[in-house]
């Protein structure tokens, strides 16, 4: 089946797995309230075993179908997301 791009983006985003690992610091609550701005759904993840063993030492990281983007790529991940 072949969809338009506009329906191309939208079943990648409904199918896009993102979640923010935060221990509610201020650039992770910042990182919040941009996610949802932009009405990104996204799950919290605050649970410091999963973050060790995916190798997370510095926080927030943003996880989008599993690749690890640190604050700043996370952001510019968030103003270039078009809904």
């Amino acid at each position: 089946m072949i969809y338009s791009i506009e329906t191309q983006r939208s079943i990648k985003k409904m199918n896009d797995n993102i979640v923010l690992y935060t221990i509610n610091c201020p650039i992770c609550n910042r990182i919040k309230q941009m996610l949802d701005a932009k009405k990104i759904q996204y799950t919290l993840c605050s649970d410091e075993e999963k973050m060790i063993s995916l190798g997370i030492d510095v926080l927030p990281v943003l996880s989008i179908n599993g690749a690890l983007l640190q604050a700043k790529a996370a952001i510019e991940y968030i103003n270039k997301y078009e809904a």
